[in-house]
């Protein structure tokens, strides 16, 4: 057997085999051509299989470490070459997204890429390679957008990380869709769900929106989160939900994600679609496209 076919495959490897193709570099491409790449390999969508399939592309070392809030790794490329990874040690939902995140930037480094390093990239590229299109854009039709039992599937994926999915797979469609979600840092202190209920402290942490229609829209943001909350905070503990309410054209979806141990809501995922195309969903996985509503500069 010659050397060419016994020869390892690594993020290296991976990075001139991109430059030797020549293809346009955006996230998506990279994720379909990593998942390729790396098709021998054993690509984990959870936090098992994390520290192998690592040892297996090349990264040296693989750590876990306390980091402040909003942070969830980081990684390194030292002189000598060795490439490390440290992932987030307080929990298991969202660690393997951080793991493609991170890889994605070492791969942006190696390439000499600084201009297609950025948050939003990296986190397109990871969703892409942990829910694939092929199957996960019929998985969510099917499911009526419902993130509870989406993350049913998907329990050790962030819901950020789903709806960032979501929100790219619509908006490719030319469909309207803004995804946001609200966490919850009280929802981890030890009382009842009825209690926590009264002291919730839901900050905004992510907004498909860019900065310009976030900046033109932030009147009805404000009243899609306010009213979301109100209808969730409503709700008895034992009865929550999927809340659905319209706006002009719209609909809203706004459904509280639950901790398993107290019930605690520890966030609020809003989906804004237009009404339209959400009363024919499944016409979407049939083959038919007259019910996708343009994206539009402004929702107003």
């Amino acid at each position: 057997m010659s050397e060419v076919a016994t020869e390892k495959k690594s993020l290296r490897s991976f990075a001139e085999h991109l430059i030797g193709k020549s293809i346009y570099l955006n996230a998506e491409t990279m994720a379909d051509e990593f998942v390729s790449f790396f098709s021998h390999c054993h690509l984990p969508s959870s936090q098992y299989g994390i520290e192998s399939f690592c040892q297996e592309i090349g990264v040296d070392e693989i750590g876990y470490s306390a980091f402040p809030k909003n942070i969830r790794g980081f990684h390194s490329i030292a002189p000598d070459g060795k490439i490390t990874i440290t992932l987030d040690q307080s929990g298991w939902a969202g660690r393997v997204h951080t793991l493609y995140h991170e890889i994605y930037e070492i791969i942006c480094e190696l390439l000499d890429k600084p201009e297609i390093k950025t948050e939003y990239k990296a986190n397109l590229f990871s969703a892409s390679i942990i829910m694939p299109e092929d199957y996960f854009f019929e998985y969510i039709i099917r499911r009526s957008l419902m993130m509870t039992e989406i993350k049913t599937y998907f329990s050790e994926i962030a819901t950020d990380s789903i709806l960032l999915r979501i929100n790219h797979l619509f908006r490719k469609r030319g469909i309207f869709h803004i995804a946001l979600l609200l966490k919850n840092s009280e929802a981890y202190k030890r009382a009842s769900a009825e209690d926590l209920k009264y002291m919730a402290d839901f900050q905004l942490c992510l907004s498909t929106l860019d900065r310009l229609d976030a900046i033109n829209n932030d009147g009805f943001v404000r009243k899609v989160i306010a009213e979301s909350c109100r209808k969730i905070l409503e709700t008895p503990a034992d009865e929550f939900s999927l809340m659905k309410f319209s706006r002009p054209g719209c609909v809203v979806l706004a459904e509280p994600i639950v901790l398993d141990w107290n019930n605690a809501i520890k966030e609020i995922a809003i989906q804004i679609i237009a009404e339209k195309t959400y009363n024919n969903l499944r016409y979407l996985i049939s083959g038919g496209t007259n019910e996708c509503s343009p994206i539009r500069k402004s929702i107003l």
